[in-house]
């Protein structure tokens, strides 16, 4: 059967123009690719009774949340238009006019069995791909669109068994917490239909306040010049030379994407081993952090590296929504993510006194360049650098750094995403090809990080936690014989 495309418009069709702060001007062209799996009754289908009433929800649901702004709906009118990136220098800004609308194609694809897809009910990465539940929204395709880059684009695409949904975001317009934001309101208006209009939390939060982008648009902050001495330190370090610049992104084609699971004994077990080697606490994410950089570089470092002057930073993404002061509205709706560097000299990985260190220096980082005022000066240096230099943040992602980041808390529940037709599953995070090497993500827990759930109980998520790891692949077949990393993670 051939796909059915449906173009999605608001009631009331509008024109406007919706500034861009500069945490999103700061993001290059790539998208945020987030692919939802539901087990379903064999019989559904695009023609089926539930198929057709799923369809018509998200359609009817999503209309709800793309009108123009007003203040007593939440709505994301960002999501119909296209980033203009204007030509005579002028910052850019994200259009949207009468016919604008937001493609959703969906494909019945029922000789994939939805039972093939998941393993005692976890899912690989290999099993969930763009190629299958994203036709044409690969990045190369995304750029390509008449008129530019869609703001979002989505596929449904039914297997027997179950469904996916697969929704794409230009990456300029929000991040993964905003995306989030968005995601759950529509959620819930399929699910709730009207009813949802009646929750007395929806008054709560002025809708232009998600949008407001004064506090992220400051381009003068006091004090500046001492919160910016480490960065600027580091890129006096590493400011490319006029024959090799250096790219924001360092891809590369070898490089490989895995979905890697901690059961919630093994997170008990994992914390109490890292923190018994140190007068700190760590906390979970610490304690995670810190064993994989070790692993990871341990396994990459060479004798001609190792020395007491090369040092390997761990940049880890941290959100700046509740850290400023006054925080911003948990569904800000935008790019509102920096990032701070932890760091170690490569000699010091197989050493038996690095995890203490390492520890120390994490929980530094996030205490002194962790606040809300520093990451937005952060901020504002990799703007100023991307502009005079055309560089991003000074990471060497093929050499001896890694980046962190958490989408643990985006979902609280695994509520958040009952489409009310259908089980949900989990969530899978499909990167641009190639991937980012060196990245590492924290999947969402559904509030369920300590809940241990015994391997074919269910193919809903398991407990425990989830992490993404893109490493070049002989970087990642070292990572999976890691004796220290696989006593408590396994691959999905």
């Amino acid at each position: 059967m051939e796909p059915q495309i449906y173009r999605i418009r608001p009631e009331s069709p509008f024109s406007a123009e919706y500034p861009l702060s500069e945490c999103d001007r700061q993001v290059p062209v790539r998208f945020i690719r987030k692919a939802f799996i539901y087990a379903a009754d064999e019989d559904i289908s695009s023609t089926s009774k539930d198929g057709k009433n799923l369809i018509r929800k998200l359609q009817e649901s999503l209309k709800l949340q793309i009108q123009d702004l007003n203040p007593d709906t939440f709505t994301y009118p960002q999501l119909l238009g296209r980033v203009i990136s204007p030509a005579d220098g002028r910052t850019s800004y994200v259009r949207v006019e009468e016919s604008s609308a937001i493609q959703l194609k969906v494909i019945d694809k029922l000789d994939i069995d939805f039972r093939n897809l998941h393993r005692n009910g976890r899912f690989p990465l290999e099993t969930i791909t763009t190629g299958v539940f994203g036709e044409g929204l690969e990045k190369e395709d995304l750029i390509e669109w008449p008129g530019g880059p869609p703001n979002l684009a989505i596929q449904l695409t039914f297997v027997r068994g179950g469904f996916v949904l697969l929704l794409a975001f230009d990456h300029r317009i929000c991040d993964g917490y905003a995306a989030g934001g968005f995601v759950k309101r529509w959620f819930r208006q399929a699910r709730l239909g009207s009813a949802a209009d009646l929750d007395p939390e929806e008054g709560s939060i002025s809708t232009f306040a998600i949008h407001d982008k004064t506090v992220l648009s400051q381009t003068e902050l006091e004090g500046s010049e001492q919160a910016a001495q480490k960065m600027r330190a580091l890129y006096e370090n590493s400011l490319p030379s006029k024959l090799a610049p250096k790219k924001l992104f360092q891809t590369s084609t070898e490089t490989m994407s895995k979905v890697f699971w901690i059961p919630a004994p093994k997170i008990k077990e994992l914390r109490s081993a890292v923190g018994k080697s140190s007068s700190l606490t760590p906390t979970i994410y610490e304690s995670i952090l810190i064993l994989l950089w070790r692993s990871i570089i341990r396994n990459r470092a060479t004798p001609e590296t190792e020395s007491a002057s090369t040092m390997s930073k761990a940049a880890i993404v941290m959100c700046m929504r509740k850290r400023l002061d006054p925080p911003l509205p948990k569904d800000y709706f935008g790019n509102a993510v920096a990032g701070i560097f932890a760091m170690q000299p490569l000699s010091h990985f197989r050493e038996k006194d690095f995890i203490p260190r390492a520890i120390e220096e994490v929980q530094e980082a996030k205490k002194l360049d962790g606040t809300g005022f520093n990451l937005q000066v952060t901020s504002l240096l990799v703007g100023e650098q991307l502009r005079k230099f055309g560089i991003g943040p000074p990471i060497n992602l093929l050499g001896s750094d890694v980046i962190f980041n958490s989408w643990e808390h985006i979902y609280s529940s695994i509520e958040d995403l009952d489409l009310g037709i259908g089980q949900f599953c989990t969530m899978r995070f499909l990167m641009d090809n190639p991937v980012s090497p060196s990245y590492i993500c924290t999947l969402p827990t559904y509030g369920r990080r300590s809940v241990d759930v015994k391997d074919g109980a269910s193919c809903q998520y398991p407990g425990g936690i989830e992490l993404q790891v893109n490493l070049v692949e002989n970087e990642m077949a070292l990572l999976e014989k890691d004796e220290e990393w696989s006593k408590y993670a396994v691959v999905v």
